[in-house]
């Protein structure tokens, strides 16, 4: 089978003649979509509600346990270190708390204690009588606020060369935005120190089992060297509120002309361009539909 590769077309310049000579012929319809156009980019330029973004800055803590390099030293005794729950290797733990912030459990517990299925879902909500305007299985649902949280509002970005992380939120209310990003990142905090004090409250109970179980000197020592690890690890998660980052930068609210969405300038730009491509493909159409029933004749 023989394949056939032709040529682009260079639009000769009696091409772009003639096409010209179309937009003249109905310049007033052009000039009209254009019109309408430019007008219709400035409605959503300059009367769409603008979305503003907060950030706060992070870095992880020092969480690596004070028994780094103990599963070296233990030898045999890592097997009973990591069922006590103890980090052998003090690895941080940033992935896990950025995937905690991200996950459903943790977003639907942070709408849930500030209310927030209102407030996201406002047009579906009459703030008078305090109830839904909606319906049935049209009322916002926890999950709801999640997918939405999720795709549009939230977002974390870890630099991995800095291992700093960003924590941007984007809303209407520029103090709404900026109070749910620093809040985000508290209750973060607290829910990585709940869990470390947790585990550790566990990894001491298991290892003092084990203890008593053993008359082996030698064993006896190095499980009070694992449990000593777990009770400094809770003394730092008890002590220190911010238990997974750090925050270097709080957010802000941004000035009042300082939002993301729309971006006016674009919309500006489009607006005429977009409607002068359109006007140029409809009166073309216009003109060859004319132009083929005029030759086929009554």
């Amino acid at each position: 089978m023989t394949v056939t590769i032709r040529e682009a077309r260079i639009p000769k310049v009696s091409d772009l003649v003639s096409v010209w000579a179309v937009i003249r012929r109905y310049k007033a319809l052009v000039i009209g979509i254009v019109i309408a156009f430019t007008l219709a980019a400035l409605d959503v330029a300059f009367l769409t509600r603008p979305v503003y973004r907060a950030s706060v800055v992070l870095i992880p803590a020092d969480t690596n346990d004070s028994s780094a390099g103990l599963g070296a030293m233990l030898g045999d005794l890592g097997g009973l270190a990591t069922l006590a729950g103890l980090n052998l290797g003090g690895a941080d733990i940033t992935v896990e708390a950025l995937a905690t912030l991200q996950s459903r459990q943790f977003t639907e517990e942070f709408v849930k204690e500030n209310i927030l299925l209102p407030v996201l879902f406002a047009d579906d909500w009459d703030a008078e009588t305090k109830s839904w305007i909606v319906t049935g299985a049209d009322i916002p649902t926890l999950s709801d606020a999640y997918s939405l949280f999720d795709s549009r509002i939230r977002r974390a970005v870890e630099d991995k060369k800095t291992r700093l992380v960003t924590v941007e939120i984007d809303w209407r209310d520029r103090v709404a935005a900026a109070d749910w990003a620093n809040k985000l990142v508290g209750k973060l905090n607290e829910v990585m120190r709940t869990r470390a004090i947790r585990e550790a409250d566990a990894s001491v109970a298991y290892l003092q089992q084990e203890l008593a179980k053993t008359d082996m000197a030698a064993l006896q020592q190095a499980i009070y060297r694992l449990i000593e690890a777990q009770v400094q690890r809770r003394t730092v998660a008890a002590v220190r509120p911010e238990f997974a980052f750090r925050v270097l930068d709080p957010a802000v609210p941004s000035d009042p002309d300082d939002f993301i969405r729309p971006r006016r300038a674009l919309y500006l730009v489009a607006g005429p361009v977009a409607g002068l491509l359109f006007a140029v493909f409809l009166v073309l159409t216009i003109d060859f539909f004319r132009r083929e029933f005029a030759r086929e004749g009554p």
